[in-house]
């Protein structure tokens, strides 16, 4: 083979785009070649971010209800299990009783708040009061001494700053209108699609599988399975957490006699699927119904209680109950939790942890066979993509 060809078999295995014209060979850097090389790189995945993430804004409800019908068949998926096996529920029937055992617990929940909450009404309203002529009286006699002009002026203030922002908090509560149509309707189509999932999940994830290439099957069954056991894990361990930060800091209120310590338990049930800051955000809560209620006393008793709960999670539950499932350092939950809140509110907050997890799982899974069978070419059988079996990512 002569030098030439040499040359050319070598220029047709390198990228296009990496090929330095032959005038700048010698004048540009090799690291500035480099960098520019990953530059437009990054630049091309951004950009590639940026609008899927701008398509997904826009389709928002059904991707959250998706999200949610995923949650919850991954939660439920045991129980079905225990009905087909146990019980011989046909698929549907069980399918069914899941569903229906669900609405029972969210509508017993909803009632036990509404019963509690409507029966301390007058209590909080009076304490609440109490509690406002107690901070008026600190005014007056606290290290501000304020006289009675200048705190009417403070009021006065107040009450023209919310007549100012009227037309502001009117359009909120339209928003909120919309949003509140906008959960039902995504409620409704998550428990549709769960039902879907519980019943049918065999299938469904053979009709995705399918609309891959034949040669790629094989990596998507792969992705797939670490996938759903990353998501199965991680909703798992996430309700065994609320659960539990919720029992500990419900009984502490119950012991400081703190009113609406089951409401409360119930709110910091439901903050803490926001991974490190949604038990402390909603505890806060708590402590300012026994400051209002019990007096400052009592309020950093409760603040102590909820620290202590929040310590016991992140260095003991955490590691024990997830382990393995998620498999993040809290630096990058963090980062997921802020970015997800920046980009979708609420919702984004609860979804970045487990998208990041189910991420990291399938591309350290993939990453994980092609490293073995690297090492063990021979001794590696080859999957049959022609198979008509069906992964297990929603067992059933």
């Amino acid at each position: 083979m002569s030098r030439r060809r040499r040359v050319a078999g070598r220029a047709r295995q390198r990228p296009a785009a990496d090929i330095v014209p032959p005038s700048l060979v010698g004048i540009v850097p090799a690291s500035l070649q480099a960098l520019a090389a990953l530059a437009w790189r990054v630049l091309l995945i951004g950009g590639l971010i940026y609008l899927f993430v701008r398509l997904l804004r826009m389709v928002w409800v059904p991707f959250l209800a998706l999200a949610a019908a995923l949650f919850l068949a991954a939660l439920m998926q045991g129980y079905a299990q225990l009905l087909r096996d146990r019980l011989r529920f046909p698929r549907g029937l069980a399918a069914i009783t899941c569903i229906v055992s669900l609405l029972v617990v969210l509508a017993a929940l909803g009632y036990f708040v509404e019963t509690r909450v409507s029966g301390s009404i007058d209590t909080l309203s009076n304490d609440l009061q109490r509690a406002s002529d107690d901070f008026v009286r600190w005014l007056h006699h606290g290290p501000l001494h304020l006289n009675d002009k200048q705190i009417n002026n403070y009021q006065d203030q107040l009450v023209d700053w919310l007549k100012k922002q009227q037309g502001r908090l009117t359009s909120i509560g339209v928003a909120g209108l919309s949003s509140g149509a906008e959960m039902i309707t995504g409620g409704l189509i998550a428990l549709f699609t769960c039902f879907f999932l519980l019943y049918d999940g065999v299938r469904m994830w053979s009709w995705v599988r399918a609309l891959f290439p034949v040669t790629a099957r094989p990596s998507v069954d792969v992705a797939g399975h670490a996938a759903w056991r990353a998501l199965t894990g991680y909703v798992r361990g996430t309700v065994t957490i609320a659960g539990i930060d919720a029992s500990c800091i419900g009984i502490g209120l119950v012991a400081l006699q703190v009113p609406l310590a089951g409401p409360l338990a119930v709110i910091i049930f439901i903050g803490s699927f926001v991974p490190l800051v949604g038990a402390v955000a909603t505890g806060i809560i708590a402590v300012l119904v026994a400051l209002v209620t019990k007096g400052w006393v009592v309020a950093v008793i409760a603040m102590a209680v909820v620290i202590a709960v929040q310590q016991i999670e992140g260095h003991l539950l955490q590691p024990l109950v997830l382990g393995r499932s998620v498999s993040l350092h809290p630096v990058a939950i963090i980062f997921a939790v802020a970015i997800g809140t920046t980009l979708a509110g609420i919702g984004g907050a609860v979804l970045a942890v487990p998208i990041v997890a189910v991420l990291n799982a399938s591309v350290g899974a993939l990453y994980r066979v092609r490293r073995e069978t690297k090492r063990q070419p021979a001794e590696t059988p080859q999957p049959n993509v022609n198979s008509a079996s069906t992964p297990t990512v929603i067992e059933s």
